[in-house]
């Protein structure tokens, strides 16, 4: 061992002498040791930029989630947000957005679930909507304390009302557990002008949803015997693909739906 480490020392000190006394080995161990330091600073900077793209990511969601709130209108009622934030709470924010991260997701199962990073203590309950920055991605159905499970569009008990962006003609956007890139559109009238390529967007008939949220296309249209269409719509988003998330609840969404529920008994 005693040899090796002189062996060793012998070496440097040579190499210490050559580098000396030569201009040329001096500037090529210069230029070398340049390149390495550079390239380890390179990587070094990489690594601390990756790693901060997840905090840096989930700060962005938060703005974005307090200016949805802000910018948000009550469509349920046609009342702006402004008049009510006058203060600092957004007491009277009829939609509220929660940032959240998918954990977990499936796109090839008849009944498709989604696991977000947000829970019961986060203010995340039961029949909370979630979207991305501007499609429907599904309905809150199980809540835990730190997690809960989204009821994909792509299940095929999932429901959402929808309409054509150009009128007033609406419908309901069903799955039918064959292509996770389309899905159907019932019940609309076949009295209505619709064209291959036409937009269809959540409707304010929804007690969970903010009208305005795409869906997806038309890319096909028929009409059986019978006084409704069918219609296939290419879903706007890439569901296999998301990550983040926002899970937004109505303020006044108990209220609402008590009031669409008057009248069933009597039926």
């Amino acid at each position: 061992m005693r040899f090796l480490l002189l062996f060793l020392l012998l070496e440097t000190v040579g190499f210490a002498l050559v580098v000396g006394q030569y201009r040329y080995h001096h500037s090529v161990l210069h230029s070398v040791a340049g390149d390495m330091f550079y390239s380890i600073s390179s990587t070094l900077n990489g690594w601390t930029r990756f790693f901060s793209l997840t905090s840096e990511n989930e700060r962005l969601m938060r703005e974005n989630a307090q200016l949805r709130e802000l910018m948000s209108v009550d469509d349920k009622h046609d009342e702006l947000l402004i008049p009510y934030v006058k203060t600092t709470t957004n007491s009277g924010v009829p939609y509220s957005y929660i940032p959240a991260r998918v954990v977990k997701n499936s796109t090839r199962m008849l009944k498709n679930y989604i696991v977000l990073n947000r829970g019961a203590k986060d203010g995340v309950k039961v029949d909370d909507a979630v979207v991305t920055d501007s499609s429907v991605v599904g309905m809150i159905v199980d809540v835990s304390q730190h997690f809960s499970v989204c009821r994909s569009i792509l299940h095929t008990d999932s429901y959402v009302s929808a309409r054509f962006m150009g009128n007033d003609y609406h419908g309901s956007v069903v799955w039918n557990g064959k292509d996770r890139e389309r899905v159907a559109m019932q019940d609309v009238s076949r009295v209505a002008s619709i064209a291959v390529g036409d937009t269809v967007i959540t409707d304010s008939r929804s007690s969970l949803l903010p009208e305005g949220l795409m869906v997806g296309t038309v890319e096909s249209f028929s009409v059986p015997e019978s006084d409704f269409y069918d219609i296939t719509l290419r879903l706007n988003e890439d569901y296999e693909a998301i990550h983040n998330v926002y899970i937004i609840r109505y303020a006044h969404r108990d209220e609402l739906k008590q009031m669409l529920e008057y009248g069933k008994e009597d039926r």
